[in-house]
């Protein structure tokens, strides 16, 4: 259980900061020191959970042994590679802090720009999520973020203008709320925005890369923006229900002009204007009969969905493994 605090006071806040890892084993010890140096500079109690995304290269023996050198610190192994979400998603399994930050493992987030999160924070919001003043990224990387964004803003209520990103904090109750949430795919910037009682942005500064290449491409964007379309939303079902009821009444339609030109012109043809007819009346009962069983399966699947896909490996707390 959290310990007592006061929210508004950011002095008296316990912070968990959750980063997902994943080909970062040659500057993650910078982002760690740095994000630490932050911390200690203010005089304000954190943890640090490093959640390694089954990365290829070094990372898990980098986060071993800054588990080691810092108390702070706790690492949590994933057995198979899940993407950022779903490591930020174990990493909210692993916090014991008043509030939550995630952030990003190269530096682009810098860790001085905390402070402005706190300070949104204290003055009531439980959700407080970065706005960049300027993207650091490539032109293809922002016009992807550009078309998630506006799928959230269609599927998840937020205030006018709202911007998501991966830098934000989480007050507890909200990180509790999204925890309790059953779904296969546990999308955080959604999650926090629907489980959050009063978000919001503020404007933070967005640093260049301090090495390599981000591992976002236009593959992952599109399983993005499929797992976030499918996994928070019935608007593909209700697309196809519009188009099954505009094919109903077209088939219909259909229908009666044949039935109506047999009766008056007659059929070149015997018996065409009856298989027509029936045909069309047919089609039109199954395609009205697809959507709304399609409604039904909607539902259902917002339900039963699985609640957990990723599973831990091992976890490191201070040179202890669990």
């Amino acid at each position: 259980m959290p310990r007592a605090h006061d929210f508004t006071d950011v002095s008296s806040l316990f912070y968990s900061v959750v980063i997902p890892v994943y080909r970062s084993a040659e500057f993650l010890s910078d982002t760690v020191n740095r994000t630490l140096d932050y911390f200690r500079s203010k005089g304000w109690k954190c943890e640090i959970v490093l959640v390694n995304d089954a990365s290829p290269d070094d990372s898990w023996a980098v986060i071993e042994e800054l588990a080691r050198a810092h108390p702070e610190v706790v690492g949590v192994d994933l057995l198979k590679n899940a993407g950022q979400h779903n490591a930020n998603f174990i990493g909210l399994e692993h916090v014991s802090g008043d509030v939550v930050i995630t952030m990003d493992d190269d530096l682009q987030n810098p860790p001085e720009e905390i402070e402005k999160l706190a300070a949104c924070f204290v003055e009531g919001h439980d959700l407080v999520v970065g706005r960049f003043e300027q993207k650091r990224h490539s032109g293809f990387r922002r016009l992807g973020s550009e078309f998630v964004q506006w799928i959230n803003r269609r599927i998840f209520p937020a205030p006018e203008g709202f911007r998501h990103s991966n830098f934000r904090m989480i007050g507890r109750a909200v990180v509790e709320r999204m925890l309790s949430y059953a779904t296969h795919y546990p999308y955080t910037s959604g999650l926090a925005v629907r489980m959050a009682r009063s978000p919001a942005n503020v404007t933070v500064r967005h640093d260049d890369r301090i090495a390599g290449e981000s591992n976002y491409n236009m593959r992952k964007l599109v399983a993005l923006t499929w797992s976030i379309v499918f996994n928070y939303s019935l608007m593909p079902l209700r697309l196809l229900i519009a188009v099954g009821l505009s094919l109903s009444v077209l088939f219909g339609l259909f229908a009666i002009f044949y039935l109506l030109r047999g009766l008056v012109t007659g059929s070149a043809v015997p018996g065409w204007t009856t298989i027509m007819v029936f045909m069309a009346l047919s089609n039109s009962l199954l395609f009205l009969l697809l959507s709304i069983m399609g409604e039904y399966i909607g539902g259902i699947m917002q339900v039963l969905v699985q609640k957990k896909r990723v599973f831990v490996s091992k976890v490191v707390r201070h040179g202890a493994s669990d």
